[in-house]
């Protein structure tokens, strides 16, 4: 094996004019125009964003979810209450499927998951550009 400092660094060179190419045919002649002109590489450039004068001001809203998680707690209640009063088999089967179903929505929606997923915003202030 051949150490790194043994490697020739100069070997590859970018190729950055035509006339450095060799087979390639030139559209101008040497004493045409444009053999002075040096070639610049192609970069992008930074554009920076215009300076705001004041933050934009927003309010985050959770209280759709919350009303409906408060709404299903209700729910769940009165189900829970009517199940303790019911005598009827065929009723207590019902009311228990009820209330699994609003224990299994209430399990998914009382989470900082929904709430983030329903939340509403709303602008208060909008930033002013200076010029």
């Amino acid at each position: 094996m051949m150490p790194i400092s043994g490697v020739n660094t100069g070997a590859v060179q970018p190729v950055t004019t035509a006339e450095k190419v060799p087979g390639e045919s030139r559209a101008q002649g040497p004493g045409e125009e444009g053999q002075g002109r040096q070639v610049r590489p192609v970069m992008d450039e930074y554009i920076p964003e215009e300076k705001r004068g004041r933050d934009e001001v927003w309010k985050c809203s959770t209280d759709r979810a919350d009303r409906e998680i408060e709404k299903l707690k209700r729910k769940q209640q009165e189900l829970e209450q009517r199940l303790s009063t019911e005598t009827g088999e065929a009723k207590i089967k019902e009311l228990e499927r009820k209330l699994a179903q609003v224990e299994q929505e209430l399990k998914r929606k009382d989470s900082d998951t929904y709430r983030k997923q329903s939340a509403s915003f709303t602008q208060l202030s909008q930033g002013l550009f200076e010029k």
